[in-house]
């Protein structure tokens, strides 16, 4: 991602990050270059987007998104993952620095679910699901590579003008320059730093209610504790990436969600169940039974009001960190 490497007489070639073979193939190139001495810096910057809002949002779209920002990255990371750690090993440095070894994803604020920035300018669902979700995959990272040397770091380019940006901040140039100053200087502490609308619509339209509540119109959207970036939960008893990074994503689509809908009467909140007693939960330990679960998030639901739209609640009201 964001790699160019020699490639014979035909000059500079740029793997395709959604093809396996492709990474595969510039991981060899690389290896030819550093030789013994690894590789001290991995930047994932290959990315995507579609302008969809959340009525022309679509699956092919997303996964387009989701493949190149995503699991793109991911399988560059595992697939120069041995020569990160041969570049930690042979480093005379403490603890985690990006002189030692570490891989750096180029996110977005857009991906922030707080900030959910510039969402009056342009909505691009799938970016910010598949931001947020890349934002889920850095902060795996930077909990199982330590181990090997190994720091994982998100960073935020700037609105940066290039033929895609309608509303560029600074040129490419003054993003690069300040990404390469923060590199520099980073060190251990920052480590790891459309179905059913119609009917909800007229549910709302049809409702005496005023503002926004579950018994005017809503979208409840089952999350998890695993898809908190902050929290992390259960990462020593279960890593589960994909799961996580999913999550995250449903995360930042429910707070899109919230922003748009609003206006139609709607609010939309995510939601994590506890950890249940399932047959498909069998590495961790349930703490609650599938009755206990649905007698909360329905008890839960009756209160719903105007402030938590958007927000991130467990089966007990508890609001919870995105």
């Amino acid at each position: 991602m964001g790699l160019c490497y020699n490639h014979g007489p035909g000059g500079r070639k740029q793997p395709d990050v959604t093809k396996l073979e492709s990474i595969q193939a510039a991981q060899k190139e690389v290896q030819k270059c550093v030789g013994e001495g690894g590789l001290t810096i991995l930047i994932n910057n290959a990315g995507t987007w579609a302008f969809n809002d959340l009525q022309t949002e679509n699956a092919k779209d997303m996964m387009r998104v989701y493949s190149v920002d995503v699991i793109g990255t991911l399988q560059m990371s595992q697939a120069f993952l041995p020569l990160l750690k041969k570049a930690a090993r042979r480093s005379p440095c403490q603890g985690l620095s990006s002189s030692k070894a570490a891989i750096i994803n180029i996110s977005s604020n857009g991906g922030s679910v707080e900030l959910v920035a510039y969402w009056d300018q342009y909505k691009i669902i799938g970016y910010r699901c598949a931001k947020a979700a890349l934002n889920m995959l850095t902060k795996c990272q930077s909990l199982e590579y330590p181990a090997n040397g190994i720091m994982s770091i998100a960073i935020h380019p700037g609105s940066v003008e290039t033929a895609d940006n309608p509303n560029p901040e600074i040129s490419v140039e003054e993003s690069t320059q300040g990404i390469m100053t923060v590199l520099s200087k980073l060190c251990e502490g920052d480590n790891g730093t459309f179905a059913f609308l119609p009917l909800l619509k007229k549910a709302a339209r049809r409702s005496p209610g005023q503002g926004l509540s579950s018994s005017k119109a809503a979208i409840i959207n089952m999350s998890s504790i695993g898809g908190s970036i902050e929290l992390m939960a259960l990462w020593d008893q279960v890593q589960i990436i994909g799961y996580r990074c999913s999550k995250a994503a449903l995360n930042m689509l429910t707070r899109c969600q919230s922003l748009e809908y609003s206006a139609d009467g709607i609010m939309s909140v995510a939601f994590h169940p506890g950890i249940v007693k399932t047959s498909n939960s069998p590495a961790v330990r349930a703490e609650i039974s599938v009755e206990e679960s649905t007698q909360g998030i329905l008890t839960v639901l009756s209160k719903l009001c105007e402030e938590d739209n958007g927000t991130f609640l467990d089966y007990l009201g508890r609001r919870l960190p995105w």
